[in-house]
């Protein structure tokens, strides 16, 4: 992502974990949740697309992603309204 110039802030599961537990393997998780400005929504869509994950689920504040077993959450607001 900060290759292509969209800056993220990795949130939840495996950031939470290591952030708050120091070991991922502490907290359970199913996906990364990635915070992204709503403006650069459709840069990070484009950098998942060339890496092979397909958008499988959406709302009006975050698009779910997978690839294989791998999921990642693409966040533009905490909340619904609150981006």
């Amino acid at each position: 992502m900060r290759a292509a110039g969209v800056g993220v802030t990795p949130f939840e599961g495996p950031a939470l974990a290591a952030s708050i537990y120091g070991d991922v393997r502490l907290r359970r998780f199913d996906d990364l949740d990635i915070l992204v400005h709503r403006a650069d929504a459709a840069a990070a869509d484009a950098v998942l697309a060339r890496r092979g994950y397909r958008a499988c689920a959406a709302s009006s504040w975050t698009r779910r992603y997978g690839r294989g077993d791998v999921a990642v959450a693409l966040h533009w607001a905490i909340a619904p309204g609150a981006g």
